[in-house]
Protein backbone atom coordinates (compact mmCIF):
# COMPACT_ATOMS: atom_id res chain seq x y z
CA UNK A 1 0.00 0.00 0.00
CA UNK A 2 1.37 3.38 -0.93
CA UNK A 3 1.31 6.07 1.74
CA UNK A 4 -1.29 8.67 0.68
CA UNK A 5 0.41 11.76 -0.68
CA UNK A 6 0.55 14.72 1.68
CA UNK A 7 -0.23 12.80 4.87
CA UNK A 8 2.45 13.40 7.53
CA UNK A 9 4.00 10.56 9.47
CA UNK A 10 3.53 10.32 13.21
CA UNK A 11 5.92 8.56 15.60
CA UNK A 12 4.18 8.93 18.96
CA UNK A 13 0.70 8.56 20.49
CA UNK A 14 0.27 12.28 21.18
CA UNK A 15 -2.53 12.83 18.71
CA UNK A 16 -6.30 12.62 18.97
CA UNK A 17 -8.03 10.20 16.57
CA UNK A 18 -11.40 11.25 15.16
CA UNK A 19 -12.75 7.94 13.90
CA UNK A 20 -11.11 5.39 16.18
CA UNK A 21 -14.44 4.57 17.83
CA UNK A 22 -15.76 3.09 14.56
CA UNK A 23 -13.13 0.36 14.39
CA UNK A 24 -13.26 -0.21 18.17
CA UNK A 25 -17.01 -0.82 18.01
CA UNK A 26 -16.70 -3.12 14.99
CA UNK A 27 -13.97 -5.18 16.66
CA UNK A 28 -16.04 -5.69 19.82
CA UNK A 29 -19.14 -6.65 17.82
CA UNK A 30 -17.16 -9.10 15.68
CA UNK A 31 -15.66 -10.78 18.75
CA UNK A 32 -18.99 -11.32 20.51
CA UNK A 33 -20.74 -12.46 17.31
CA UNK A 34 -17.96 -14.94 16.64
CA UNK A 35 -18.41 -16.55 20.03
CA UNK A 36 -22.21 -16.57 19.89
CA UNK A 37 -22.19 -18.69 16.73
CA UNK A 38 -19.12 -20.64 17.91
CA UNK A 39 -21.36 -23.23 19.60
CA UNK A 40 -21.99 -24.91 16.26
CA UNK A 41 -19.78 -27.08 14.03
CA UNK A 42 -20.40 -27.08 10.29
CA UNK A 43 -19.84 -29.85 7.72
CA UNK A 44 -19.67 -28.38 4.22
CA UNK A 45 -18.27 -29.88 1.02
CA UNK A 46 -16.53 -32.61 2.97
CA UNK A 47 -14.83 -30.26 5.43
CA UNK A 48 -15.64 -29.60 9.09
CA UNK A 49 -15.10 -26.32 10.90
CA UNK A 50 -16.49 -24.23 13.72
CA UNK A 51 -19.17 -21.70 12.83
CA UNK A 52 -17.05 -18.98 14.41
CA UNK A 53 -14.77 -19.35 11.40
CA UNK A 54 -17.40 -17.50 9.36
CA UNK A 55 -16.97 -14.35 11.42
CA UNK A 56 -13.53 -14.32 12.99
CA UNK A 57 -11.70 -13.07 9.86
CA UNK A 58 -13.61 -9.83 10.46
CA UNK A 59 -11.85 -9.56 13.83
CA UNK A 60 -8.41 -9.74 12.26
CA UNK A 61 -9.36 -7.49 9.34
CA UNK A 62 -10.56 -4.78 11.73
CA UNK A 63 -7.54 -5.55 13.91
CA UNK A 64 -5.27 -4.95 10.90
CA UNK A 65 -6.93 -1.62 10.22
CA UNK A 66 -6.78 -0.54 13.87
CA UNK A 67 -3.06 -1.32 14.15
CA UNK A 68 -2.16 0.09 10.74
CA UNK A 69 -3.95 3.39 11.29
CA UNK A 70 -3.84 3.89 15.07
CA UNK A 71 -0.89 1.81 16.28
CA UNK A 72 -0.33 -1.26 18.45
CA UNK A 73 -1.00 0.39 21.80
CA UNK A 74 -4.45 1.66 20.88
CA UNK A 75 -5.24 -1.63 19.19
CA UNK A 76 -4.18 -3.52 22.33
CA UNK A 77 -6.46 -1.33 24.47
CA UNK A 78 -9.43 -2.16 22.23
CA UNK A 79 -8.62 -5.87 22.51
CA UNK A 80 -8.72 -5.70 26.32
CA UNK A 81 -11.93 -3.63 26.37
CA UNK A 82 -13.70 -5.97 23.97
CA UNK A 83 -12.67 -8.92 26.13
CA UNK A 84 -14.21 -7.22 29.17
CA UNK A 85 -17.47 -6.80 27.27
CA UNK A 86 -17.29 -10.43 26.14
CA UNK A 87 -16.97 -11.42 29.80
CA UNK A 88 -20.04 -9.32 30.63
CA UNK A 89 -21.99 -11.11 27.89
CA UNK A 90 -20.97 -14.48 29.35
CA UNK A 91 -22.06 -13.50 32.86
CA UNK A 92 -25.45 -12.25 31.65
CA UNK A 93 -26.12 -15.48 29.70
CA UNK A 94 -25.43 -17.51 32.84
CA UNK A 95 -27.77 -15.37 34.91
CA UNK A 96 -30.47 -15.71 32.25
CA UNK A 97 -29.98 -19.48 32.21
CA UNK A 98 -30.23 -19.84 35.99
CA UNK A 99 -33.31 -17.67 36.48
CA UNK A 100 -36.58 -19.69 36.42
CA UNK A 101 -38.37 -19.64 33.05
CA UNK A 102 -41.91 -18.40 32.56
CA UNK A 103 -44.44 -21.27 32.48
CA UNK A 104 -45.43 -20.34 28.93
CA UNK A 105 -41.85 -20.67 27.66
CA UNK A 106 -41.01 -24.28 26.79
CA UNK A 107 -37.39 -24.01 25.60
CA UNK A 108 -35.41 -23.97 28.85
CA UNK A 109 -33.65 -27.26 28.11
CA UNK A 110 -32.55 -26.08 24.67
CA UNK A 111 -31.42 -22.77 26.14
CA UNK A 112 -29.36 -24.57 28.77
CA UNK A 113 -27.90 -26.97 26.20
CA UNK A 114 -26.47 -24.03 24.28
CA UNK A 115 -25.51 -21.50 26.95
CA UNK A 116 -24.22 -23.96 29.54
CA UNK A 117 -21.08 -24.02 27.38
CA UNK A 118 -20.65 -20.24 27.56
CA UNK A 119 -18.10 -20.17 30.42
CA UNK A 120 -15.85 -22.74 28.76
CA UNK A 121 -16.17 -21.01 25.40
CA UNK A 122 -15.39 -17.69 27.05
CA UNK A 123 -12.15 -19.09 28.44
CA UNK A 124 -11.27 -20.63 25.08
CA UNK A 125 -12.38 -17.54 23.17
CA UNK A 126 -10.53 -15.16 25.50
CA UNK A 127 -7.23 -17.02 25.26
CA UNK A 128 -7.66 -17.49 21.50
CA UNK A 129 -8.61 -13.85 20.97
CA UNK A 130 -5.60 -12.65 22.93
CA UNK A 131 -3.27 -15.04 21.10
CA UNK A 132 -4.68 -14.22 17.67
CA UNK A 133 -5.27 -10.49 17.94
CA UNK A 134 -2.15 -9.58 19.91
CA UNK A 135 0.14 -11.61 17.64
CA UNK A 136 -1.62 -10.23 14.55
CA UNK A 137 -1.31 -6.62 15.73
CA UNK A 138 2.27 -7.03 16.94
CA UNK A 139 3.42 -8.44 13.60
CA UNK A 140 1.58 -5.68 11.71
CA UNK A 141 3.24 -2.99 13.82
CA UNK A 142 6.79 -4.35 13.65
CA UNK A 143 6.79 -5.24 9.96
CA UNK A 144 5.43 -1.77 9.10
CA UNK A 145 8.53 -0.27 10.69
CA UNK A 146 10.86 -2.80 9.03
CA UNK A 147 9.37 -2.04 5.59
CA UNK A 148 9.19 1.72 6.23
CA UNK A 149 5.42 1.69 5.73
CA UNK A 150 5.56 -0.04 2.36
CA UNK A 151 4.04 -3.37 1.25
CA UNK A 152 0.84 -3.31 3.29
CA UNK A 153 -0.31 -6.50 1.55
CA UNK A 154 2.78 -8.35 2.81
CA UNK A 155 2.42 -7.45 6.48
CA UNK A 156 -1.36 -7.98 6.34
CA UNK A 157 -0.95 -11.53 5.01
CA UNK A 158 1.97 -12.40 7.29
CA UNK A 159 0.10 -11.18 10.36
CA UNK A 160 -3.03 -13.05 9.18
CA UNK A 161 -1.20 -16.38 8.99
CA UNK A 162 0.34 -15.89 12.43
CA UNK A 163 -2.86 -14.61 14.00
CA UNK A 164 -5.24 -17.15 12.48
CA UNK A 165 -3.08 -20.14 13.40
CA UNK A 166 -2.62 -18.84 16.95
CA UNK A 167 -6.33 -18.13 17.37
CA UNK A 168 -7.76 -21.31 15.89
CA UNK A 169 -5.33 -23.64 17.62
CA UNK A 170 -5.75 -22.00 21.02
CA UNK A 171 -9.53 -21.86 20.83
CA UNK A 172 -10.08 -25.44 19.74
CA UNK A 173 -7.70 -26.90 22.33
CA UNK A 174 -9.01 -24.85 25.27
CA UNK A 175 -12.72 -24.91 24.36
CA UNK A 176 -13.05 -28.44 22.97
CA UNK A 177 -10.02 -30.40 24.19
CA UNK A 178 -11.17 -33.54 25.98
CA UNK A 179 -14.63 -33.26 24.43
CA UNK A 180 -13.77 -33.76 20.76
CA UNK A 181 -11.25 -36.33 19.52
CA UNK A 182 -7.72 -35.11 18.67
CA UNK A 183 -8.17 -36.15 15.04
CA UNK A 184 -11.36 -34.11 14.72
CA UNK A 185 -9.76 -31.11 16.42
CA UNK A 186 -6.74 -31.26 14.11
CA UNK A 187 -9.04 -31.32 11.07
CA UNK A 188 -11.08 -28.41 12.38
CA UNK A 189 -7.97 -26.38 13.24
CA UNK A 190 -6.40 -26.94 9.83
CA UNK A 191 -9.60 -26.28 7.91
CA UNK A 192 -10.63 -23.30 10.02
CA UNK A 193 -7.25 -21.57 9.79
CA UNK A 194 -7.08 -22.19 6.04
CA UNK A 195 -10.56 -20.77 5.43
CA UNK A 196 -9.79 -17.69 7.51
CA UNK A 197 -6.53 -17.03 5.64
CA UNK A 198 -8.27 -17.45 2.27
CA UNK A 199 -10.97 -14.98 3.32
CA UNK A 200 -8.33 -12.53 4.48
CA UNK A 201 -6.65 -12.81 1.09
CA UNK A 202 -9.87 -12.27 -0.84
CA UNK A 203 -10.79 -9.13 1.08
CA UNK A 204 -7.26 -7.69 1.06
CA UNK A 205 -8.11 -5.08 -1.61
CA UNK A 206 -10.99 -3.85 0.58
CA UNK A 207 -8.77 -3.83 3.69
CA UNK A 208 -6.15 -1.83 1.80
CA UNK A 209 -8.69 0.69 0.52
CA UNK A 210 -10.14 1.15 4.02
CA UNK A 211 -6.67 1.66 5.53
CA UNK A 212 -5.92 4.40 2.98
CA UNK A 213 -9.33 5.98 3.59
CA UNK A 214 -8.94 6.09 7.38
CA UNK A 215 -5.43 7.57 7.07
CA UNK A 216 -6.80 10.31 4.84
CA UNK A 217 -9.64 11.00 7.27
CA UNK A 218 -7.26 11.15 10.25
CA UNK A 219 -4.54 13.05 8.39
CA UNK A 220 -1.86 10.88 10.01
CA UNK A 221 0.24 7.88 9.01
CA UNK A 222 1.16 6.44 12.41
CA UNK A 223 4.26 4.38 13.26
CA UNK A 224 4.89 2.67 16.61
CA UNK A 225 8.34 4.12 17.11
CA UNK A 226 10.45 7.25 17.02
CA UNK A 227 12.45 8.65 14.15
CA UNK A 228 16.23 8.99 14.55
CA UNK A 229 19.14 9.62 12.22
CA UNK A 230 19.63 5.85 12.05
CA UNK A 231 15.99 5.22 11.13
CA UNK A 232 12.85 4.35 13.07
CA UNK A 233 13.38 2.84 16.51
CA UNK A 234 10.42 0.63 17.52
CA UNK A 235 8.53 1.76 20.61
CA UNK A 236 8.61 -0.40 23.68
CA UNK A 237 5.38 -2.37 23.97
Amino acid sequence: MKIPSGIPRNYDDNWTPKYFYILATCLTAALITTNIIGFKFIALFGTKFGAGTLMFPACLIVGDLTTEVYGFRRSRNVIFISLALFFAYTVVTQIAMILPPAPEWKHQLEFEAVFSQSPRLFVGGAFAYLAGELSNSWVMSKVKIINDGKYFWWRAMLSAVVGELANTTTYMIVAWGGIMTPGFLFQVILTGATIKIIVQTLVLPLTTALAVKFKKLEGVDHFDGRKTAQGIIPARD
